[in-house]
């Protein structure tokens, strides 16, 4: 019985160790201005940009759910902002919007920010092939025409060397919810968004 606990315990320091050890970050943060969403300010969240849609529906709303609870009441949620902007014609936002369709978001979306975000690599890792997952989450101030917050931020997940390593790779999306967590770690500095910690 007690060789067996001393195994156990054993497997799950490795087990944390190889999960810590093989999943790195990659991130550059483009644009630092101070922002604040409330009642009077909120935000406009569309569906990410992908090449797979679903993807897209499916990141968004990741991204929610890992945004303190207290702050969803200044959120105007992907379906809605997606119904406004098919409504208009707009069914997918370029990398870089031009002025000329910032003011045109300023002009539809009854909000002061939109999140914009951008679904650039999802490929998880396999045997011997390391696997990424990368976004870039851009925010405008459509009353003023400007971007004021930007980062691209990427996971690196480590592949094993061969089928007896132990190794945890787990799924794409628990690889995306790190990447979140991080994301949200770093605009909380320049803003009042913030991730819910209380979240399982």
């Amino acid at each position: 019985m007690i060789y067996f606990k001393r195994f156990a315990i054993l497997f799950l320091i490795l087990f944390l160790y190889s999960c810590s050890a093989n999943i790195y970050y990659l991130n550059s943060i483009n644009n630092e201005q101070s922002f604040e969403i409330n009642k009077d300010k909120k935000i406009a969240i569309p569906s990410f940009t992908s090449v797979e849609s679903e993807i897209g529906s499916l990141t968004s709303g990741m991204f929610i759910s890992q945004i303190d609870t207290s702050l969803h009441q200044f959120l105007i949620e992907p379906s809605l902002v997606d119904s406004i902007l098919n409504i208009n014609e707009i069914y997918s936002l370029p990398n870089e919007p031009s002025p000329e369709l910032i003011n045109k978001l300023s002009k539809i979306l009854d909000t002061e920010y939109i999140l914009i975000g951008y679904i650039q690599k999802w490929n998880s890792a396999d045997l011997g092939q390391d696997g990424e997952v990368k976004h870039k989450i851009d925010v405008y101030n459509l009353k003023l025409n400007k971007l004021v917050w930007s980062v691209t931020n990427s996971i690196i997940i480590s592949a094993p060397e061969s089928d007896e390593s132990i190794y945890f790779i787990g799924t794409i999306e628990s690889a995306y919810n790190k990447l979140i967590s991080k994301t949200l770690d770093e605009i909380s500095l320049n803003s009042n968004i913030k991730k819910n910690e209380n979240r399982n």
